[in-house]
């Protein structure tokens, strides 16, 4: 299978320090703890705003008794994590992915500019030596899907810009990794298309489900993240990613307890998925990556508890009138 070795040996001979230099920089925006970071913050942001977005909102509605409109929040419009679910979801399915094609890396490996302070040559070679399998890349999917989803969710300048700029950003990524000669053209070309598949496909589910957004795409990752962990024989990306939706969907499930969940049912629900992330990580010899998936639980229930306050306050206003 050619990938575009002829590309890579060409682009390879032809760079400038500072590019590489650069490269190595913009790369980070495709880790996978600063899509995480991202996702998160996503989601609280349009918590505090107040649902904003098409795809979870608090809609006014016109009173019978009162001339003036108020703010309600039923449970499909609660604002939750969905953007943080959908992100994990897609990391997920690029592992398993990976795991199915089984393809190496590069073998060449791009020499340390000498424009980089010995500081931090760690940082840069940590950014050019990594293992594991190349194709599709997870930095192209990972950062098409997350910052795909920002221009989506965020009703921020219009929707022609923010589209724009994600996809400057995905670019700029995807091309950083073939400057650090860490993926072949064809890697990051197909990851480009599978995040933009995956967002398609997620976004489309996410509109005709029954259940809640945040639920329902907490269940999509933690389907996405069971498959990559079979597929790649527990490794320990996977069962992060197993963690991460599992106390993820048990978090908001505590949460939404404010807008009408049983206390009985999730309560339930909170110790199943917590005795997932829990043997799983158990089995991987991974507990202690059990430990940031309660973290991120505990921060994906944050939204809903910020939206019931903002509520309680906007009703306290409304009767002090």
């Amino acid at each position: 299978m050619d990938r575009g070795e002829a590309v890579l040996e060409t682009l390879q001979a032809s760079l400038p320090d500072w590019l590489v230099v650069l490269a190595a920089v913009v790369t980070r925006l495709g880790d996978v703890w600063v899509l995480i970071a991202v996702g998160l913050g996503a989601s609280w942001l349009l918590a505090w705003r107040g649902g904003s977005n098409v795809h979870g909102r608090i809609e006014p509605e016109v009173d019978s008794e009162e001339s003036s409109p108020r703010s309600t929040a039923r449970p499909e419009f609660v604002e939750g994590p969905w953007v943080l679910g959908l992100v994990v979801g897609g990391l997920a399915f690029v592992t398993a992915l990976k795991y199915a094609f089984a393809l190496p890396r590069p073998v060449a490996v791009v020499a340390v500019p000498d424009a980089i302070p010995s500081a931090l040559v760690p940082l840069y070679v940590s950014s050019v030596t990594i293992d594991g399998y190349a194709f599709p890349s997870g930095h192209a999917v990972g950062a098409t899907v997350t910052y795909g989803l920002l221009a989506v969710a965020l009703r921020v300048g219009t929707p022609r810009v923010r589209l724009a700029t994600a996809a400057i950003v995905a670019g700029a990524v995807g091309l950083s990794r073939l400057v650090l000669v860490v993926h072949y053209p064809a890697d990051v070309i197909v990851g480009f298309a599978v995040g933009l598949v995956y967002l398609v496909g997620a976004l489309s589910t996410l509109e005709r489900v029954s259940i809640d957004r945040t639920t329902a795409s907490f269940a999509l990752a933690l389907g996405l993240a069971v498959v990559a962990l079979i597929a790649s024989g527990f490794s320990p990306r996977s069962i992060q990613y197993v963690a991460l939706a599992a106390f993820g969907l048990g978090g908001w499930l505590v949460g939404r307890r404010s807008v009408g969940s049983t206390g009985a049912t999730v309560g339930r629900g909170w110790i199943g998925l917590s005795a997932v992330g829990l043997v799983v990580g158990a089995l991987g010899g991974r507990l202690g990556i059990v430990v940031s998936g309660a973290v991120v639980g505990v921060l994906a229930a944050a939204p809903a508890t910020v939206l019931r306050w903002r509520l309680r306050k906007m009703r306290g206003d409304r009767s002090s009138r």
